[in-house]
């Protein structure tokens, strides 16, 4: 199945021997040095790795799991560093979540306390079928690593270093499970790592750098200060958020938990009072982009292209905000259950996105008619799961 930008879907180049620059002892968090990569360009990156692993798609075969290699090398550390220790104690459990167009492409990774931690990455296109896989491609890793060389930037933020990450199993292995193609791949968030911040709840939103305000923008909508924790790969421009705290207070404090709290109110009512304002606000936001497709005769076929691709982006910014919420609030098996059904829907959009754009395939009207049904797709899908969080 073709792929348009219209998918965020993002791969990252291997990470088997990472060079570390030492973190900054300014108060910017990471802004001096942001990173300009888009969206678009992870899924370019991301397409091209598919092409590649797609050549190959007949020669998959059954084989046994495997498990790590090396796994006893990855170094502990040695409990003598306070700022270390502040920082892990308070991390010990957190999960943190990567990901962009809800379920379809997703690492999600949860720390130890000694700066250590190990991860998932998994992205799927129900599209990619052949003769021994009817059900579809996955791209898998599974990961662990550890994070050290911690230096406190403020009361909000810490620099840390990649000391090392490693795989289950080797890159571009592939296997056919249950008639799924299984391709395994590189963790994605992890690429050309140099300094990670990591933020804590209260972190002013006004620091961040762009690069990390483009991944959870719509997490921290109309919020002055972080209410949950977050990792940045400065390197990569890539953003992930922890888990919500419901609280944008102070570091060290007793908010700072692994409790999942809904910022408007802890009951049902607030929750639907809550889920429903932000939707008002993401229409009024979307209505000014419409207003201006609509009615600026002044605009260009490109400016109406790229118009066309930030309304889509906004409702699949809202969307990857829902289903990160999803995560923290359902029981394991309704999220199960809602991922099949998420997966499905994907497949289903891709579709109906590419016979959008088919009348005018090659054109240069071929963008704004598949961002536009893009767009409409998805602002439904968002009503839809809005719903459970009511």
């Amino acid at each position: 199945m073709k792929k348009t930008k219209l998918v965020a879907i993002g791969i990252s180049v291997l990470i088997g021997a990472v060079c570390f620059s030492g973190c900054s002892d300014s108060s910017d968090s990471g802004a001096a040095n942001e990173s300009t990569v888009k969206h678009e360009s992870k899924q370019k990156n991301k397409k091209s790795k598919e092409k590649v692993s797609k050549d190959k798609k007949d020669d998959a075969t059954e084989s046994p799991e495997e498990s790590y290699n090396g796994t006893e090398n990855i170094e502990k550390t040695d409990g003598s560093d306070s700022v270390a220790d502040e920082l892990w104690s308070q991390l010990k459990g957190q999960s943190f979540y990567f990901s962009s167009g809800a379920g379809a492409w997703e690492t999600d990774m949860k720390f130890d306390d000694d700066g250590s931690f190990s991860g998932y990455y998994h992205d799927t296109d129900a599209g990619d079928t052949g003769t021994n896989y009817p059900n579809g491609t996955r791209y898998e890793c599974e990961f662990r690593g550890r994070f050290t060389d911690v230096k406190k930037v403020n009361d909000y933020t810490y620099c840390v270093q990649l000391k090392n990450i490693e795989q289950k199993q080797p890159s571009d292995k592939q296997e056919i499970v249950d008639g799924v193609k299984i391709i395994y791949s590189d963790p994605y968030g992890f690429e050309n790592a140099g300094n990670f911040y990591i933020y804590l709840p209260g972190t002013p939103v006004s620091s961040f750098p762009q690069g990390y305000l483009s991944w959870v923008n719509m997490l921290v909508n109309n919020k002055s200060t972080l209410t949950f924790y977050g990792l940045y790969n400065e390197n990569a421009g890539d953003g992930f958020a922890g888990t919500d705290t419901g609280s944008g207070s102070t570091p060290n404090s007793d908010s700072t938990t692994n409790s999942v709290t809904d910022s408007s109110s802890a009951t049902g009512s607030g929750q639907a009072s809550g889920i429903d304002d932000e939707l008002k606000q993401i229409e009024a936001q979307a209505a000014v982009i419409e207003d201006k497709l609509q009615n600026d005769s002044s605009l260009t076929q490109s400016e109406m292209n790229t118009l066309s691709g930030d309304l889509y982006k906004l409702w699949d910014d809202e969307l990857n905000s829902i289903w990160a919420r999803l995560k923290e609030k359902l029981d394991e098996s309704t999220m199960d259950q809602l991922t099949q059904e998420e997966r499905q829907w994907i497949s289903d959009k891709d579709e109906q996105v590419e016979a959008a754009g088919k009348e005018a395939e090659g054109g240069s009207l071929q963008p704004l008619l598949e961002n536009d049904e893009a767009a409409e797709i998805t602002k439904a899908r968002v009503y839809e799961l809005a719903q459970y969080l009511r």
